[in-house]
């Protein structure tokens, strides 16, 4: 298990930004809530656009602009690990009015996540099997396991504390 520090995470952030920047595509940036809200900020800050987000427990788009149907999506996540969020992503932009290109650009891609969907991952910050715990997760209430988006989660901070 590996603390990722926040400078880290800025470099990522600023990296994948310029990745963008080169597509020359008009693109919609799309923050998969709650992990990949912190990353997707500074990713659109560097490239100073707005950001939509995508709520997986909803399974919603919610749009900060108007945009068009036919945009490409780019949606930044925190972590690709077993590829939940990911397919909940796919399954809703084939469904629907959407006639748009999407990725998805996560920090960190597991190297055990399934290969259907590393292939179709082009772009991230740290490929590893190791367990990273991210700037906002306190690394002493951090247990390795699953994320648990879906479930209860790993931190004993997970849980609103008010």
């Amino acid at each position: 298990m590996r603390q990722l520090s926040y400078n880290e995470l800025k470099v990522i952030a600023k990296d994948v930004a310029k990745y963008i920047n080169t597509k020359k595509v008009d693109c919609e940036l799309v923050a998969v809530t709650r992990g990949g809200l912190t990353f997707a900020h500074l990713v659109a800050y560097n490239l100073a656009k707005p950001l939509h987000f995508f709520n997986p427990k909803l399974g919603q788009l919610i749009l900060a602009d108007d945009i068009s149907l036919h945009s490409h999506f780019i949606f930044l996540e925190d972590l690709i690990a077993e590829g939940r969020t990911f397919r909940l992503i796919s399954d809703y932009m084939n469904s629907g009015d959407w006639h748009a290109s999407w990725e998805m650009i996560p920090v960190v891609l597991d190297s055990k996540a399934p290969p259907d969907i590393q292939d179709r991952v082009n772009t991230y910050g740290i490929r590893t099997d190791d367990w990273i715990v991210f700037p906002h997760e306190d690394i002493e209430h951090t247990r390795e396991g699953d994320r648990g988006l879906f479930r209860e989660g790993t931190s004993e901070n997970a849980k609103p504390s008010i």
